[in-house]
């Protein structure tokens, strides 16, 4: 039992030794880094550098990052003194490697200290983006179709009112001011067609409500316009499945009125008043994937590993979204509701704010 006590006893002094060694070296460290600060601001530059390269290459010197960061600005700022600029950059990258979100501190007024800072950085790599926003439809007509004399088809409106989108995306930058974004999401759109009756006793009223899933590849050119701000107009590539598509119609007529129809081949007065249907499936009837060209521009903001950013892009479409074949399919549209599908292409401008959260970094 004694002989255990006494390891231990020797354990515990070591231990002791070891630690007092460590805090000894340390402080010896940090009052070498103060008299070679204490050197450089006497005007003593040569050996404040001198006293700073070997504390650099001191392994006991085991500095925090802001402790390292004051060593790292102390070099770069005795080289400008002494005039060896061609040893900044490799100083100036250690600064970026040491902390990616450096700034010079206020009292470091050297205007050649600022000015060869511009030329470097740290450069996200690879980052992944969660957005949320709106996203705005577009009816472009290519063709009017008309069932009834009373109605005015070729008149009618399109109306549309920003709808929810989600976003999440990863981005990769492979060379500086270059990045490639893999985009995902998840969106609600539609529109609203309105148009009356020539002699205004008849109006229809037809809602379509879409719901897609959207797989993207984009190319950014970025303009870095300060270390913390970058604005980058994009081109690429975007496909949208439509995973629901609903419409609901509101026919109203005059209470003075009354609308003569056919259904199913047969003569009918309908009468007076608003004749409704909601939440019609309509899927079968619309294609199921469209190839869009995405033209957009990013901006965004860096602070520590985060940015936030606002991306607007306009999806241009090509592809008519009624299926031809289909539209005399539902009798009760035309002959009852007056209602024949135009063919229309699909335009989107989508609005996404949210945050990126920067993965790796280069440094330049």
């Amino acid at each position: 039992m004694q002989k255990i006590i006494l390891n231990m006893k020797y354990i515990y002094l070591i231990i002791i030794l070891f630690v007092g060694s460590i805090v000894h070296s340390q402080v010896n460290c940090l009052e070498k880094l103060e008299s070679a600060e204490k050197m450089f601001n006497q005007g003593d530059f040569v050996q404040s550098i001198e006293i700073a390269l070997l504390i650099e290459k001191d392994d006991k010197c085991d500095f925090s990052e802001l402790e390292n960061e004051n060593l790292l600005v102390l070099i770069v700022r005795n080289l400008i003194e002494l005039d060896r600029l061609e040893e900044l950059s490799f100083w100036y990258k250690k600064l970026f490697f040491n902390n990616k979100y450096f700034k010079p501190k206020e009292e470091i007024i050297e205007e050649d200290f600022m000015l060869h800072l511009k030329n470097h950085s740290a450069i996200p790599i690879w980052d992944v983006s969660f957005g949320v926003g709106a996203r705005l439809t577009f009816v472009e007509r290519l063709r009017t179709y008309s069932v009834y004399e009373q109605l005015d088809y070729f008149n009618s409106e399109y109306e549309s009112e920003p709808e929810v989108s989600f976003g999440i995306s990863a981005g990769f930058s492979p060379i500086p001011n270059h990045r490639l974004t893999f985009s995902s999401g998840i969106h609600a759109m539609g529109s609203e067609r309105i148009f009356q009756g020539f002699n205004s006793d008849y109006s229809i009223y037809y809602k379509e409500e879409i719901q897609s899933f959207s797989l993207g590849l984009n190319y950014n050119y970025q303009f870095q316009l300060s270390p913390e701000i970058i604005i980058s107009p994009s081109i690429g590539y975007q496909m949208n499945y439509f995973t629901d598509i609903e419409h609901s119609i509101l026919t109203s007529v005059s209470e003075y009125s009354t609308n003569q129809v056919i259904e199913n081949g047969v003569p009918l007065i309908i009468g007076v008043g608003n004749y409704e249907i909601k939440e019609m499936d309509k899927k079968d009837t619309r294609i199921s994937l469209d190839n869009y060209i995405n033209l957009g521009v990013d901006i965004s903001y860096r602070f520590s590993k985060l940015s936030l950013f606002l991306n607007t892009s306009f999806q241009y479409g090509f592809k008519n979204f009624v299926l031809p074949e289909t539209r005399y399919n539902d009798d009760q549209l035309v002959y009852k509701y007056y209602y024949i599908d135009e063919d229309y292409i699909l335009h989107f401008l989508t609005v996404h704010a949210g945050l990126r959260y920067n993965l790796k970094y280069k440094v330049k």
